[in-house]
């Protein structure tokens, strides 16, 4: 469709779907956000199991080991990841912003088409607000998935902490 603000001459013969798509907009917002919550449900799940290993292991060690080494390179490499898991995780919850049509732009630009050119305009603006979200969503999987191979590798260090303490 190209930018809605040049003024072409673009008509309801030439795009006669655009009812139809207008009609996906609000639901193409609403899918983006429930994948957006998905995301940061998990980040913020995959936080507090990262605390709970990291808080149990040292508990457990102590409780089955007499004398644990708390200075030990694996485990200062466990804590190590932890922090990182942490970090990525609280970074990537606070990184990017969702975009949405602004009710402001549409009151100061919009309010002068017709019907017709104003679900043009919102069709062309939801579809580059989800290629924006859409990316942000992506972006926060990948730290996710970051997050959880870091999380595996915690284990590891923590497993190979207790076996050279036995």
């Amino acid at each position: 469709m190209g930018d809605p603000n040049e003024q072409t001459e673009a008509s309801e013969v030439t795009w006669p779907g655009v009812h139809v798509a207008y009609d996906l907009v609000p639901l193409s917002y609403a899918w983006i956000l429930q994948r957006l919550d998905a995301v940061d449900s998990r980040i913020q799940t995959l936080q507090a199991f990262a605390a709970s290993v990291t808080l149990a292991a040292p508990i457990l060690a102590a409780s089955v080991i007499k004398d644990v080494d708390f200075r030990s390179p694996w485990f200062i490499l466990a804590l190590f990841v932890f922090i990182t898991v942490v970090v990525v995780g609280a970074a990537a919850r606070v990184s990017g912003s969702v975009k949405l049509i602004s009710p402001q732009v549409l009151y100061d630009q919009w309010l002068h088409y017709s019907e017709w050119e104003f679900k043009k305009n919102a069709v062309y603006w939801a579809g580059q607000h989800f290629d924006a979200n859409r990316s942000l969503v992506n972006n926060k999987g990948w730290a996710a998935l970051g997050m959880t191979a870091l999380l595996l590798i915690e284990v590891g260090l923590l497993l190979a902490w207790v076996v050279t303490q036995v």
